[in-house]
């Protein structure tokens, strides 16, 4: 309900360079009044601190998860979330900076969108080693890794209830099997797609 494909017109956009890591920026849209796409350099998720303007966010993913924070009904952020950025702690530092800007982990609800699931995630056996350290053996079958559970695992830690991280697709949400999405590991050229949140 939340995934659209055309921004409104008036909308301010916002982009993210991703680079699989795990820094977040904290923007403030209400003194922008440039009315080409904000493209974020050098990070995989963006918090709003303010704004009062309608805000479309987009995601390009290719098997990682695309994830919008909501609280109240509101479009908080969003987060590239892919291997490296959930074991750097990209879920745990959005979560820091909603509180410090005054959130409640009781108020925030992170909507995941199509991604690769755990059965057709295959790892190196040290990249799982690697990942499994932050989280648990929960989200490892073998080599497969499951980015969702460890994501889901990583923010109940700190206090967000499982049923505040859903998805937004139940069914075929898998990017590697379902080839209405883009898919690295399927090889696909056009090697990313977009996700825009509109509030």
């Amino acid at each position: 309900m939340f995934l659209k494909r055309v921004s409104p017109v008036g909308a301010k956009i916002v982009l993210m360079e991703q680079v699989h890591g795990a820094d977040i920026k904290v923007l403030s849209l209400d003194g922008i009044t440039e009315k080409k796409p904000l493209v974020l350099k050098g990070v995989d998720g963006v918090f709003f601190r303010k704004y009062s303007a309608i805000v479309s966010v987009g995601i390009r993913v290719a098997d990682c998860i695309p994830v919008f924070i909501l609280s109240e009904n509101k479009l908080i952020g969003a987060v590239h979330a892919g291997r490296r950025s959930i074991a750097g702690g990209i879920m745990e530092l959005f979560l820091s900076t909603a509180l410090d800007n005054g959130y409640s982990i009781e108020s925030m609800e992170f909507l995941a969108g199509p991604h690769i699931c755990g059965s057709c995630y295959e790892v190196s056996g040290a990249a799982a080693a690697e990942f499994a350290k932050g989280t648990s053996e929960e989200i490892l079958n073998g080599r497969h890794l499951n980015l969702y559970k460890a994501m889901t695992i990583r923010l109940c830690r700190k206090g967000i209830k499982k049923e505040s991280v859903n998805l937004l697709k139940s069914k075929e949400y898998c990017t590697f099997e379902n080839d209405r999405y883009c898919s690295y590991r399927r090889k696909d050229k056009r090697r990313s797609m977009a996700f825009a949140v509109q509030v």
